[in-house]
């Protein structure tokens, strides 16, 4: 969420969006890992509030950003944020462009019976984005406020892929292998709108609000695929195979809510309301073969994917202050009608089911130094609409995606525990249990040596969770956040009709460091361990990483230079083994994390204007469960 609103982005575009979001807009982060009943009853792991700064008084202000850095490849990137205040009338106007040169390189090292089958992908995207956000309030008088935002993005991308992969025998004799070559032509896109109106009650804080959304979600892939099959010799066996791919996605979501929020007095507080959203989910992937008399739709790579959805929700809760006890509870009643199907499979989906979840927060003041915190939650993790979709996705010879419409939600009951001291975090402990959880499963054959990754729900997942730390000031000039950490992870199912059961203790430290220096310098140090851990079917390896940084304010610290360097040791990526049945295979995942980085940000008009308010908007559910088709 960014002000209280949901993001209207995901994947790539919310990647592309932080990069270029300066630091200097940054009022706080809030993390509400257990949500109340007024929030979507999905996800297991809370929610990320990014508060922008605000302003109290009329006028026009405004800040301008703009950077690049260097890793492998360049970046820059440009932004501004613009508030207008006229009395009855508020507001805003923010506008981010970014280039990105970057890359990926994932390595497989599989062993199939006696073989071993090493694998290279890399993948080189450009991308050039666009997004902006603007919206406005009316207040009509001191209780009623009108409101409209309007946001969007596009994200041309040009990506060029390469896999490369050498067979050996069981002496460690070279086989052969193969070669893809795999240019891309993509671009992502949204647009959104809502519209709101909100009514204050009465002056003990009660309101009304209304909200109505619409987002619209298109991405277009035009690729080419050039495969090699080579012998031992790196001659070539035939010819090459060639394909190509012209492929769309789209996807619309229509909600609309009403909250009521009810203050009885001073103490007690009911919050009900009522939430609707449809969702339309359409992919299309049209695959060509080079044929001898041209290019030939190959039907066993297209498809044609269509999904509906509908969900209807209402919750009620009650808030009790006593002395030095606060008790929250809430109720939500959620009901799923969903449709879809498959050209390419031939196959329906079709879900019907309803849930009630249920929430309970309680808040202890022991004294004025001391406070604890108990929290327990029931959620819900719906499959996004791309891994429901029964078509296979190849990105090399041997590798490829492939949905499941038979995916099932998954459930998740959540507990939390806080205890604070003048507050800082003395202890905090969580414990959930999924039953259902999505993870990923690769099915092996053997005698293609093709390996095809599938969404599955599983038994149950358990985690367990403990940390202590907060920020604090060491001195005057040296602030520091340093939190350590241990959990428990457990992974229980049959697994392609086997028994698996796989778990570990991990445990992780970090630590940030602001040093504060005379004539507005300032340094900054952040370094993080994170050792080896379970987490579905991967056995990840421990991984670790430096930034350092400094920063220089001037012209009244109107303006900030920054110069930041991200992993100086080139250390960040993620290493993991799959061993399970027929499954032997080291992953190693490397993207452009080393990198310099140098920024300037500029602010200037009246730093205390009243914009516009901070709201929820009522699509966030659905499109965090958005994803590439």
């Amino acid at each position: 969420m960014i002000d209280g609103k949901m993001s209207y982005m995901t994947g790539l575009e919310l990647t592309t969006y932080l990069k270029s979001l300066p630091g200097s807009v940054l009022s706080k982060i809030e993390l509400i890992s257990n949500p109340p009943s007024s929030f979507d009853a999905a996800g297991t792991a809370g929610i990320i509030n990014i508060k922008l700064k605000r302003n109290k008084m009329q006028g026009f202000n405004g800040n301008m950003n703009m950077g690049g850095g260097y890793g492998r490849y360049e970046k820059v990137y440009a932004g501004t944020n613009l508030n207008y205040n006229i009395g009855k009338v508020s507001t805003y106007l923010r506008l981010d462009a970014g280039h990105y040169n970057s890359y990926n390189r994932l390595t497989l090292n599989r062993t199939i019976e006696e073989e071993q089958y090493n694998q290279l992908n890399f993948w080189h995207p450009v991308t050039n984005s666009l997004n902006y956000s603007t919206g406005a309030d009316y207040f009509i008088d001191d209780k009623n406020t009108l409101g409209i935002m309007v946001k969007g993005y596009t994200a041309p991308e040009e990506t060029k892929v390469n896999s490369n992969s050498i067979n050996y025998n069981a002496a460690g004799a070279k086989i052969g292998g193969t070669s893809m070559f795999n240019p891309q032509s993509n671009t992502e896109k949204n647009h959104a709108i809502n519209l709101n109106y909100r009514l204050k009650t009465d002056t003990l804080g009660g309101e009304l609000g209304f909200d109505a959304d619409y987002v619209h979600y298109d991405n277009s892939r035009n690729e080419t695929f050039t495969n090699n099959y080579l012998d031992a010799n790196d001659q070539l066996i035939g010819n090459p195979i060639d394909l190509r791919n012209n492929g769309m996605g789209k996807v619309s979501i229509y909600s609309i809510k009403a909250d009521y929020t009810l203050n009885f007095n001073k103490i007690l507080k009911m919050e009900t309301g009522w939430k609707s959203s449809w969702v339309k989910s359409l992919s299309d992937v049209r695959f060509d073969s080079l044929k001898t008399a041209g290019w030939i739709t190959d039907p066993g790579r297209t498809n044609l994917f269509l999904y509906n959805e509908n969900i209807n929700a209402g919750y009620l809760s009650l808030d009790q202050s006593f002395k030095n006890l606060q008790i929250k509870a809430g109720l939500r009643a959620e009901q799923t009608l969903g449709n879809g199907s498959s050209s390419g499979t031939n196959t329906l989906i079709d879900r019907k089911y309803w849930k009630l979840f249920p929430t309970l927060f309680i808040s202890l003041k022991l004294d004025s130094n001391n406070l604890i915190t108990a929290a327990y939650r029931k959620s819900i993790n719906r499959p996004s609409y791309s891994s429901l979709n029964p078509f296979t996705f190849y990105s090399d010879p041997y590798t490829a995606l492939q949905g499941n419409p038979f995916l099932q939600p998954s459930y998740a009951n959540s507990f939390e525990f806080n205890y604070s001291f003048k507050n800082f975090r003395i202890l905090t402990l969580s414990y959930s249990v999924n039953n259902g959880s999505i993870w990923e499963v690769v099915y092996q054959n053997d005698a293609t040596k093709e390996s095809i990754s599938r969404p599955e729900n599983f038994n149950r997942t358990t985690n367990f969770y403990m940390a202590t730390g907060s920020p604090f000031d060491v001195t005057k000039w040296w602030n520091n956040s340093t939190e350590v950490s241990a959990g428990f992870n457990r992974t229980e199912s049959a697994v392609q009709g086997n028994g698996y059961d796989a778990f570990s203790w991990n445990w992780s430290i970090m630590s940030d460091n602001t040093i504060t220096l005379p004539k507005n310098y300032s340094l900054s140090a952040y370094a993080f361990y994170d050792s080896p851990s379970v987490s579905g079917l991967f056995r990840s390896l421990g991984s670790y990483q430096l930034n350092i940084g400094a920063k220089k304010l001037f012209w009244n610290k109107n303006a900030t230079l920054a110069l930041k360097v991200n992993d100086v040791f080139n250390t960040s990526k993620f290493r993991a083994n799959l061993e399970y049945n027929n499954i032997k295979t080291y992953w190693q995942n490397e993207w452009e994390s080393r990198r310099i980085n140098l920024s300037f940000t500029y602010k200037f008009g009246n730093m205390k204007i009243k914009t516009a308010r901070k709201r929820q908007t009522g699509t966030s559910d659905e499109e965090n469960r958005v994803g590439k088709n």
